[in-house]
């Protein structure tokens, strides 16, 4: 299989990111972007009430419990499709689509990878160097597990 994917960094502090549905992997990718971005909202069916305590407090996070819409998407620029519901990520891929056709977005779809452009990395991030580790969003868990490993690996 080929891979299309090119490994980048990218500032997004002021891109504005819309993540849909804020289950586990949900709210895993808003912890990875909370502290960069400075508009961030989440559209969800539900949010449970310590995850809701979390983002109430936090002035980048905008929220509303709901199901997703098509005008959701509207203004922003990156879009984490994390819900379950079938239907749903095929109405959010038909809208990304669409809007595709006059400016482009950054689209990750959690459950079906297939339809994303870029694929999240595991890394190790200090001040000094990144490592970063990725299976093109095939296998997130190897990712992780190789992650961890090279946490405890000696640099000297």
């Amino acid at each position: 299989m080929q891979n299309n994917f090119y490994p980048i960094n990218l500032d997004i502090s002021d891109i504005n990111v819309l993540i849909i549905g804020l289950g586990t992997v949900g709210y895993r990718k808003l912890c990875s972007i909370i502290d960069i971005c400075k508009n961030i909202k989440i559209v969800s069916l539900d949010i449970s009430k310590d995850k809701l305590t979390k983002i109430s407090a936090r002035q980048n996070i905008h929220y509303e419990i709901k199901k997703y819409e098509s005008y959701d998407i509207d203004g922003y620029d990156m879009v984490f499709a994390c819900t379950d519901d079938d239907e749903t990520q095929r109405q959010i891929l038909s809208d990304i689509s669409t809007a595709q056709k006059s400016r482009f977005i950054l689209a990750n779809f959690c459950k079906h990878q297939e339809n994303s452009n870029f694929a999240n990395m595991s890394s190790i991030q200090t001040d000094d160097y990144a490592i970063a580790i990725t299976t093109y969003g095939n296998d997130p868990k190897l990712s992780k597990n190789i992650r961890e490993k090279l946490e405890n690996f000696p640099l000297y």
